[in-house]
This record gives C-alpha cells, sequence and structure tokens, in this order.
C-alpha cells in the first residue's frame, strides 16, 4: 500500500499544514511508502517523499494507493481509487463539504469536530508536531502581552471585557496574530515569545498556546460558554501543566519546563501508536 498526503508547502504558522507533514513523516518512518504534496519541512531528514501536483495525479491512479485529503479540499481533485479524508476542523467551516463521498473512510482529529454529524462515531486520529527542538525558555527580559486570536472570535467582544479585569496595564500588549505573521521562522517566532510575559489565547484548538509555554510564557486560553474548565482539560489533560483556562491564582506562575516536555514526550509517542492505527484502518478498509 503507498500513501499520499495531499497538503501545501510547508507553513509553521498554519496548524493543518503542520500535522499533515507530521503525519507523513510518521507514516514513511513506520516504513511505509508514503508521498506528500508540498515542499519545504523543518525536518528535511524525513523519508517521505515531497512531491508535486502532476506527480500526485499519477501516483494517486495506482490501485494501491490511498489518497488522504484534509476536509478543507473539495470532492477527489487527484481522481484516486481510494480516497481518506482527515477532518481537521468542523466540515465546512473553512471551505470545502460537510459531507463526503460513501465510499471515502472519513476519520477525524478530535471528536468535537464531528460531534453533530453522520461521522460522529469514526475513528479519531490526534497528530501533533510537539516542536520540542525549536522553542525554549532563552531567560530574557519579558516586557509585554500577547493576545491571540486566531479562531477565536466568536463572543469576543465579551471576552475581551472578560480578560481586561485581569490584565497588568503597565505591559504594552501586542498582538500574537501578527507576531506570527511577521515572523520569519520559528527560530525568529521564538525569540519573539522569549520577550512575552502572558501569551493569551481565545482559539482553544491552536496549538501556539503550547509553543509559548515553550518558550516560557505563561499561556492562558480564555474560556467562552461553550466549553467548561473540564471539557477543556479533557481533550488533553496534560495541558494542566503548562496551560491555564481562565485567569485563575495558578496563572501568576510559570511553566514548569520539565513536566512540560515530559508531557509533550507522550505525546510524541502517542503519535507513533495513532498513525500505525491508521494505516492498519486503511489496509481493512480498503483491503490492501
Amino acid at each position: 500500500m503507498k500513501i499520499l498526503i495531499y497538503s501545501y508547502n510547508y507553513n509553521w504558522r498554519v496548524g493543518g499544514i503542520v500535522v499533515l507533514h507530521k503525519l507523513a513523516e510518521l507514516i514513511a518512518e513506520l516504513g511505509y511508502e508514503t508521498y506528500i504534496i508540498g515542499e519545504n519541512r523543518i525536518n528535511t531528514r524525513c523519508v517521505a517523499t515531497q512531491i508535486d501536483l502532476d506527480l500526485a495525479i499519477r501516483i494517486a491512479d495506482n490501485s494501491d494507493t490511498v489518497v488522504i485529503y484534509p476536509e478543507i479540499l473539495k470532492g477527489n481533485p487527484l481522481k484516486a481509487k481510494h480516497v481518506a479524508r482527515w477532518i481537521l476542523y468542523f466540515p465546512g467551516a473553512n471551505g470545502g463539504d460537510k459531507t463526503y463521498d460513501a465510499n471515502e473512510f472519513v476519520f477525524t482529529y478530535k471528536q468535537e469536530f464531528v460531534a453533530d454529524t453522520i461521522y460522529s462515531s469514526g475513528l479519531v486520529i490526534r497528530i501533533v508536531d510537539t516542536m520540542v527542538n525549536h522553542f525554549f525558555d532563552m531567560g530574557l527580559d519579558r516586557n509585554k502581552d500577547a493576545i491571540l486570536v486566531k479562531k477565536g472570535r466568536e463572543n469576543l467582544e465579551e471576552r475581551t471585557q472578560y480578560s481586561n479585569l485581569s490584565m497588568d496595564s503597565s505591559f504594552e500588549v501586542v498582538s500574537a496574530d501578527e507576531m506570527i505573521n511577521t515572523s520569519k521562522s520559528v527560530f525568529d517566532f521564538n525569540l519573539k515569545l522569549n520577550q512575552i510575559r502572558y501569551f493569551i489565547s481565545y482559539d482553544h484548538h491552536t496549538y501556539h498556546n503550547t509553543l509559548a509555554a515553550l518558550a516560557g510564557c505563561i499561556s492562558i486560553v480564555v474560556p467562552s460558554k461553550e466549553k467548561s474548565e473540564d471539557d477543556f482539560f479533557s481533550e488533553s489533560p496534560g495541558r494542566r501543566f503548562y496551560i491555564s483556562y481562565g485567569f485563575q491564582d495558578s496563572y501568576q506562575s510559570q511553566t514548569d519546563q520539565r513536566l512540560l516536555r515530559a508531557e509533550l514526550n507522550k505525546i510524541d509517542f502517542s503519535n507513533v501508536i495513532n498513525a500505525e492505527k491508521l494505516v492498519k484502518s486503511l489496509q481493512s478498509h480498503f483491503k490492501l
């Protein structure tokens, strides 16, 4: 069986692209013939083969190839014989279809994304590129606070009023979204994060909250009415060690880097298990 993952040129700013490339890396390291559309991954030693669209069309035509599309892609542009669909966010929210061809093997990144759909009982495959070797505390002076919005625009005005009650006005407040967009590399972003004291996020789903904690920031997620503290931490219990859900007494203390990195090492291990589980499921479903 060959695996072909439909992605784009690597962009560390875009979580969907990051995890698609990480999945390709993991499957290739398990020993399967693996291809991915796109270039320029951070890990240039990855044994997955990076290809262009023209070659992808030819490989997808093989009867032993499974093509994995993200949910933002409509239909089956490669005209693959075997199609799998990875739902990385709510279907249709960022483009793409809300429902998929009955012959597709559909799996999701989080059960939350498919809770109210016909795919709610499907396979959950969560893959995280922990980036532990690229983000760290450099011991710099932290003289700013940063606010990240990304996908957290729902009820933004109400939640902003809530967060402002807990902000120390003596610190300059900057846009984390702008920091991400203007950083030239992950190393540049790590340097900028090392100047941030509180990293306050309205986005519950982004991994940038964790990157901030790795860089030594106090990482805080602003709560919403739709998600309780228990719900937030049930998705990933280890986050209690390095992310605060709301402005509580505990948010005053900095992250214990030892505990954080130990938790992320567990995620690195579970990545391999999840990648192998996916491959076995694809082999069984398509009888390859």
